[in-house]
């Protein structure tokens, strides 16, 4: 008998449990307490990002020496650059690309803005922030990334051990640089050319091959037919008697043109501000439409210009762009929870228990929210922070919560 007890006991146990379980994966009422929040009418699109840019060229090819750092802001007639061309052997060139890197990387010319001078503590915190960054990128592989923060880390701990005076500082090891650099250039047979911006702007080594293609003219003319063709050839560098080895390009503006839908592209109309996003990248960039192709086969070519510094669109040619028409922001409230009542449209909210009916006026919504504009005067509409309800066996005026 006892045994029998002992028996139904655990059973009815866990018949208890398991109902407790289904009762909290499955609550009579769901609700949400509604805040403010923000919807993006965004769509991803196939890209081209197009720039005013210069190159510059070299008689033969040879060694590139840089006299200013990549992506730096250079003035008309700046010295940007050098070319040792003509017979000069490889093992030569190859040794001088080496010390030229290592004395941009120590003097921090790959490593940006972040040096402090004389401030241990400062760099202290630059050193333990990109330790972390490269702890973030080598999880997600970011190669590119990682070599990057090598880079300027080596920079931080070469300016440290220079301030706390310390045998192999980043000035002795500069110096020793200099000195080798030096004694290779002395052995070149070959002549020096000095290359000078032919215009202000940003200096870059990136050279593709579209810089004569790819302009502010082409960017406000694209057919459909245009972008597919440069969109899916292979880049090139020009051939012939001279080479391209560094350009400057336009910071004033540059273009984003995109292969868009034509329905799409219907609804957009020329000097409309919209945000761009390049690649993967969560940076979010203002731009203005400045040009709608025809159509052809369903399709339109739109092109935005934006003004804003990016190093994505220094970086980047041919990539995914992610474009944002619009932006609502205010009450943001599941769309389950919207319900009509007497053919006005709303919510039920829970109020001492009950459910009772509100109004609510919808700016815009998307498949899974909405956004309500607040109207804090009329206590009879969704206010901020109201508990909305999403789902419940029965919905009405009055009914109780259960």
């Amino acid at each position: 008998m006892k045994r029998f007890l002992l028996r139904a006991f655990i059973i009815c146990l866990v018949v208890f449990q398991l109902w407790n379980l289904i009762i909290l994966l499955n609550p009579p009422v769901k609700s949400e307490m509604v805040r403010y929040g923000t919807i993006e009418n965004s769509e991803e699109y196939d890209g081209l990002i197009i720039r005013d840019e210069k190159v510059l060229m070299s008689d033969s090819s040879g060694v590139l020496e840089n006299a200013v750092s990549e992506n730096d802001m250079v003035k008309k007639g700046k010295h940007v650059a050098s070319v040792y061309a003509g017979s000069v052997d490889s093992e030569t060139q190859a040794k001088l690309k080496q010390i030229n890197a290592r004395i941009a990387e120590i003097s921090g010319s790959q490593g940006g803005n972040f040096i402090f001078d004389g401030d241990k503590t400062k760099i202290d915190g630059q050193i333990s922030t990109r330790v972390s960054d490269m702890m973030v990128s080598l999880n997600s592989k970011d190669l590119q990334n990682v070599a990057k923060l090598k880079g300027d880390l080596n920079v931080l701990i070469n300016k440290k051990l220079e301030i706390s005076g310390e045998v192999g500082s980043g000035a002795t090891m500069l110096n020793d640089l200099k000195n080798q650099k030096e004694r290779y250039e002395q052995q070149l047979s070959s002549s020096k050319k000095n290359l000078y911006a032919p215009t202000p702007g940003i200096y870059s080594t990136l050279i593709d091959g579209y810089e004569q293609i790819l302009g502010s003219s082409s960017a406000n003319t694209m057919t459909v037919e245009g972008f597919k063709n440069i969109y899916d050839s292979k880049e090139t560098v020009q051939e012939g008697a001279e080479v391209p080895v560094c350009k400057i390009v336009n910071n004033i503006e540059w273009y984003a043109s995109m292969l868009v839908g034509s329905e799409k592209a219907s609804e957009m109309k020329i000097g409309q501000t919209v945000y761009i996003k390049i690649g993967e990248s969560a940076n979010e960039y203002v731009a203005t439409v400045s040009y709608i192709s025809p159509v052809d086969g369903k399709k339109c070519i739109v092109t935005v210009t934006a003004t804003e510094y990016s190093e994505e669109a220094l970086k980047n040619r041919k990539t995914s762009i992610t474009l944002i028409t619009d932006k609502y922001t205010g009450i943001k409230i599941p769309v389950e929870a919207i319900r009509v009542n007497n053919g006005v449209q709303g919510v039920y909210t829970v109020t001492e228990g009950l459910m009772k009916f509100k109004t609510a006026d919808i700016v815009y919504k998307d498949n899974k929210y909405a956004i309500v504009r607040e109207n804090t005067a009329d206590r009879g509409s969704v206010l901020l922070y109201d508990e909305v309800v999403i789902d419940a066996k029965e919905v009405g005026e009055n009914i109780p919560m259960k």
